[in-house]
C-alpha cells in the first residue's frame, strides 16, 4: 500500500483454490481491478469504507505514526480510492469495528452457504 509493492504468485493462488483453501487479499484498488479477471468470477470484492475522510483524518492524527505530509498523502489516496468503491460486490462502512468485522464474517459465511 502507499507507494508498497506486493504480489502473490498466480500459481501460489491457483494451489491453494486447488486444495480447497479460501484466499482473502488485502489490497488497494488498482490491485482488486487487476485480481478481478484473473478469478474468472471465483473472487468476491468488498471495499472497506472509513465513515468518512475527516473520521480517517482522525484515525490517522491519533495514531501518530506518520509526518503531517504522509498524512495528507494517505487521505489524498483513500479519496480516490473511495471513489472506486462503486465497482466492488459489497460496501463495509468500518465506523465500528466490531459491527464492521460482524459485517465482514456475515460476508464470507453467506458465500461459503
Amino acid at each position: 500500500h502507499y507507494g508498497n509493492l506486493y504480489g502473490t504468485s498466480r500459481s501460489a493462488v491457483q494451489d491453494m483454490f486447488s486444495r480447497g483453501k479460501d484466499v482473502i487479499f488485502d489490497v488497494e484498488p488498482r490491485g482488486a481491478r487487476s485480481l478481478k479477471p484473473v478469478l474468472s468470477g471465483r473472487g468476491f470484492f468488498v471495499f472497506i469504507m472509513p465513515p468518512s475522510l475527516e473520521a480517517l483524518q482522525q484515525r490517522l492524527t491519533n495514531r501518530a505514526t506518520e509526518g503531517k505530509e504522509q498524512r495528507e498523502k494517505r487521505l489524498a489516496q483513500a479519496f480516490n480510492e473511495m471513489n472506486e468503491a462503486k465497482w466492488y460486490d459489497r460496501l463495509v462502512i468500518n465506523d465500528n469495528f466490531e459491527q464492521a468485522l460482524l459485517d465482514l464474517e456475515t460476508i464470507y459465511l453467506s458465500l461459503k452457504g
